[in-house]
């Protein structure tokens, strides 16, 4: 009888005492160190089980004398992986499932070297985050650069419309009547007096009347 679990990256299937973890893709690979990996469940020396939440998945460690092999699931399938993790703990060794998995180093020698190239993709696919986050962040700076430009364009033209009308120029009050007769005669003294001749006199009295 076999009992097959789908996790995330990879599948866990329970044939008698052995559990098979296949992996279904790059992280299961990246996680496995391997697409496919058996471990004999008496045989293990610790095993854990952490239920999966919306902050993160669920985990299922199981620690062998080759290192720990970890396989993540959905949130929605705890049930399912909860009763495997029931099933492979009857078939473990007694007290396995007391013993922390925490410090259990990852995997053999050979699955490190595996793990290394995960980690080399996984920095590459981060590089290439990193430059369209950059390329997010010019291009959102821009356009609030923009819209900052527009707005204040906004303002200044509220602002012109909002102003008061300038006031009128208050007319230049016209000289007076009195004024204009005093210089007149100011003037007619000057003619008599020999300053000015009689057609300068003519011209200015001519100016000074034209603005009474």
């Amino acid at each position: 009888m076999s009992d097959t679990v789908h996790g995330y990256g990879a599948d866990a299937e329970l044939v008698g005492s052995t559990l098979r973890l296949t992996a279904t893709g790059k992280i299961g690979r990246g996680a496995l160190g391997t697409d496919t990996r058996e471990i004999a469940v008496p045989e293990l020396k610790a095993l854990s089980f952490a239920p999966g939440n919306m902050v993160k998945n669920g985990r299922l460690e199981l620690v062998d004398e080759r290192g720990k092999s970890v396989v993540h699931f959905r949130r929605k399938g705890n049930g399912e992986w909860h009763s495997l993790f029931d099933r492979l703990a009857k078939l473990a060794p007694t007290g396995a499932d007391e013993v922390p998995t925490d410090d259990a180093p990852l995997f053999s020698e050979d699955a490190q070297k595996s793990i290394a190239a995960m980690q080399v993709w996984l920095e590459q696919k981060g590089e290439r985050l990193d430059e369209k986050l950059d390329q997010l962040g010019a291009w959102a700076e821009r356009k609030a650069a923009e819209q900052e430009s527009k707005e204040a364009a906004k303002r200044a033209k509220k602002a012109a419309k909002d102003a008061p009308r300038d006031a009128p120029s208050p007319p230049v009050a016209a000289a007076s009547s009195p004024d204009i007769a005093e210089q007149i005669r100011s003037l007619a003294k000057l003619r008599d007096d020999g300053l000015i001749t009689d057609e300068e006199f003519e011209t200015k009295r001519a100016e000074l009347l034209a603005r009474m």
